[in-house]
């Protein structure tokens, strides 16, 4: 399946084979401008605090709408129309953008919704990681960040990190969590300061936990 560069990512595409490289050498040149387009579209919404909310929560997180929606004190499908609303309002910048630079057809929508959905991945993401990586350098002791590069750089099994310390199993287990939980404890603060709301249950801090998860997997905790 045809794709597009974005950021050091391939976006699968439903385009032909045969229209791959003219549009991969578009998406190239132009991403920039269309990038600066969907940002300036972003600005404005965030202007309203709740659809800064609504979109960090669900692309920065990847909270249900559910989810969302225990931390807005609203119902899921209330969520679900705001968030619909939102997207369109950005697709509806893109295709404009690209309506004067190329015939608008379903493969192109189909090229431009992935494009969207992972830029705003993409936007919403860097400042939880840029949180992590300080929060990684200021926040853990050195064996801490050991511990976790063991664990998931060289990921070692618990029992085997154990064995290579000469310390129990339960020991080390301890010891790792008490790491991660350092870490989401500073994101939590993080979300709830910056969002200006209370995560109100277990579902949505295991969320934060996964992410901090997929993270320091991603990272390979190298820093």
């Amino acid at each position: 399946m045809p794709k597009v560069s974005y950021l050091g990512e391939e976006i699968e595409t439903e385009a032909s084979q045969s229209s791959q490289a003219a549009e991969s050498e578009f998406w190239q040149q132009e991403r920039e401008s269309l990038n600066a387009s969907l940002q300036s579209e972003l600005a404005t919404l965030e202007r309203e605090g709740e659809n800064k909310a609504l979109l960090l929560l669900r692309f920065g997180l990847g909270f249900s709408e559910a989810s969302i929606g225990a931390c807005l004190g609203v119902n899921q499908a209330t969520i679900s129309r705001h968030l619909s609303q939102r997207l369109r309002q950005l697709l509806k910048v893109a295709l404009e953008w690209l309506q004067a630079r190329l015939e608008i057809d379903e493969q192109t929508l189909v090229q431009t919704n992935a494009y969207m959905t992972l830029w705003l991945q993409q936007h919403y993401q860097l400042p939880l990681n840029s949180l992590l990586r300080d929060r990684w350098r200021d926040r853990l002791s050195e064996e801490q960040k050991q511990l976790l590069r063991l664990r998931y750089f060289e990921t070692l099994t618990e029992s085997q990190i154990a064995r290579q310390q000469q310390r129990s199993s339960a020991e080390i287990r301890e010891a790792i969590a008490a790491a991660k939980d350092c870490l989401f404890l500073e994101v939590l603060d993080w979300v709830e300061t910056t969002l200006n709301l209370k995560l109100p249950g277990q579902r949505e801090r295991k969320r934060i936990a996964k992410a901090i998860e997929k993270w320091l997997t991603h990272e390979q905790a190298t820093q």
